[in-house]
Parts: structure tokens; sequence; C-alpha cells
């Protein structure tokens, strides 16, 4: 049976605490962009729109970072 993303702990979610979430801005807040997703992909995607001078939202169902970017193992392979 294959497990879901983010059921399984790894070494560095048990030792470190989630980042904690902040409550969504008031509906006059305007965003130029929303990310779907705080994972690796969304966070840098944010990040560069950020430093090119787009107001972003990062929207995450759960921990950023945590799901599949947390319980990485980092290894690479060539193909």
């Amino acid at each position: 049976m294959i497990k879901r993303d983010g059921s399984l702990q790894s070494l560095w979610q048990g030792t470190v605490d989630a980042y904690p979430s902040k409550p969504l801005h008031s509906n006059n807040t305007h965003y130029d962009v929303i990310v779907a997703g705080g994972g690796i992909t969304g966070i840098s995607t944010a990040f560069l729109l950020q430093q090119s001078g787009k107001n972003c939202l990062v929207v995450e169902a759960d921990n950023l970072c945590f799901g599949t970017t947390g319980g990485t193992t980092a290894h690479l392979n060539t193909v």
C-alpha cells in the first residue's frame, strides 16, 4: 500500500516546530499572485515573485514545507 506524502514523520520534522500560520489579511488586501502550496516549489516561486515586486499570498493546507518537501531525503539520481 502506498502511503500519502506527509503520513510519516522525518527526523527533522520531529525536532523542528511547524511554522506558525497567520490569519488572512482583511478583505481589502490586494494580491498580484496567490500561490497554492507551501512546499519548496511554492515558497521559491512566491519568494522570486516578491523580489520582482509582486504582492504574493501563499496558501497551504497544512504546515509550510512539511509535506513532500519536509519528508524528502534530498536524494538525487541521474537518469
